[in-house]
Parts: C-alpha cells; sequence; structure tokens
C-alpha cells in the first residue's frame, strides 16, 4: 500500500503554534518515506513526525526537515501494531505571506508481505 497525504500550514505558524495533521494508517511495517518540499517553499516550511509522543523523522529530537523543491526519500524498517497505527505530522511555517504545502507519501506493507522482501538480517549475514 501506498499512502499520500497533502499537508498545508498557514504563513506565520510558528513552532509553538505547530499544526497537528493526523495520518491513519494501517498496521504494519512502513518501508518507504517520501516528504516532498515543492519549490517556493524556501525552507521556510518545517516537518516532523511522531507515532504517539515519541518523535521518529527525523531521528533527532526537536529537529524538522525543511528544504526547498526538493524530495527527502528513504528505505524503513518501522513497525506500526494495530492498535497504535496513527502517526502525527507538526508542520510549522516561517513564511510571512504564503502558505506551504508538501506532500507525504508512505509505502507500508503487512508483517507477511514483506518477509519476502526485505529482512532486517538473515542467517547467511549472521555468520
Amino acid at each position: 500500500m501506498i499512502y499520500s497525504f497533502n499537508i498545508s500550514t498557514p504563513a506565520n505558524t510558528l513552532e509553538a503554534d505547530r499544526v497537528k495533521t493526523v495520518l491513519k494508517l494501517t498496521a504494519g511495517i512502513i518501508h518507504q518515506l517520501d516528504i516532498l518540499f515543492p519549490t517556493g517553499c524556501a525552507g521556510l516550511l518545517y516537518v516532523a513526525l511522531n507515532h504517539g509522543l515519541h518523535q521518529v523523522w527525523p531521528s533527532n529530537d526537536k529537529e524538522y526537515f525543511h528544504t526547498d523543491g526538493d524530495k527527502i526519500s528513504f528505505k524503513e524498517f518501522y513497525e506500526l501494531k494495530s492498535d497504535v497505527n496513527t502517526l502525527d505530522v507538526y508542520t510549522y511555517n516561517l513564511d510571512d505571506t504564503y502558505p506551504h504545502a508538501i506532500i507525504i507519501r508512505l509505502g507500508l506493507l503487512k508483517q507477511s508481505e514483506i518477509q519476502g522482501l526485505w529482512l532486517p538480517w538473515s542467517e547467511e549475514t549472521a555468520e
């Protein structure tokens, strides 16, 4: 499954007033994450993703992704259990004139679907 979310943040949204957007997903393994920053964001739109109270991306707490006309894309192996299968996206926008939007895409597979595709380790490499 691939999920896609378009998240807009108004101009003049300070970090203290950051916007929370809840992404409702199914249980499974997030294996791919893409965050697209359209040209024009000028590095003024900031985004972080949390799972519950824990910031997951970027991995270092209290930091945010921000760029302009760029895509942050990486492979992942992050499990969402059926009882907590939402992510919270926090955004703020320091542009004093324009709202800005990002697109977040998540590739998610059930554990049984991913086992044959990508294992974090195998007995062959564990020697």
